[in-house]
């Protein structure tokens, strides 16, 4: 059974982040193999403290947390072995070099945890916004399209309607159509059709 301790050190840790992350620190803990159930009762409570000053404000901050105790208190356990009596070169060596390294990581894992709660607690990311779709827009109809202006009437082009013009009148008058209402009517027609003759050429040769 995991002991509480006796204030509840991560307040803003969820119920289950909390006792997940004291289980796993207490199965950590290496205990002497004398040691008394009362002496390990004591390094337990001593863990609680160290996680309480730690103040992990996340389930991120609570994993550099128990990293930490772990390290802390194996590096210790291999100082411990380290001391031992009679113990052979390589051995104590390698016990020493054991130590150093946990201590180093204990070191490293303090200055990310400090690192990290420089800054503002994790919260969850919210999803983004889904982007609207892009409504489809209509085509231009070809009825608002804005009629465009005539193109101007170059020189060549008006000398030649004019010619025809005068070429035309002098057919009718020849003929002998230049008097009368019918005649008249029959001349206008004949001078719009040589100007629609005209302005088609003129477009022509524009494009």
């Amino acid at each position: 059974m995991t002991p509480q301790p006796s204030q509840n050190p991560v307040l803003s840790l969820e119920p289950a982040t909390l006792t997940a992350m004291l289980r796993t620190t207490i199965d950590t803990l290496p205990h002497h193999p004398d040691a008394p159930e009362a002496e390990q009762a004591i390094q337990r409570q001593a863990a609680f403290e160290i996680i309480a000053a730690l103040h992990p404000r996340d389930a991120l901050e609570a994993l550099l947390a128990s990293r930490l105790v772990a390290a802390h208190y194996h590096a210790m356990d291999a100082f411990r072995c380290a001391a031992q009596r009679d113990l052979p070169i390589n051995l104590l060596l390698r016990y020493q070099g054991k130590a150093i390294a946990l201590s180093r990581l204990m070191a490293t894992t303090l200055r990310d945890l400090n690192r990290r709660q420089a800054g503002p607690a994790l919260q969850p990311e919210a999803l983004p916004a889904p982007v609207p779709a892009a409504r489809a827009q209509p085509a231009p109809s070809a009825a608002h399209t804005p009629a465009q202006p005539p193109p101007a009437e170059g020189r060549h082009e008006r000398r030649r309607r004019e010619r025809a013009e005068r070429h035309l009148v002098a057919v009718v008058q020849a003929a002998g159509l230049g008097t009368g209402a019918h005649d008249h009517a029959m001349s206008q027609r004949l001078h719009a059709e040589v100007a629609a003759r005209a302005a088609a050429s003129t477009t022509a040769l524009a494009a």
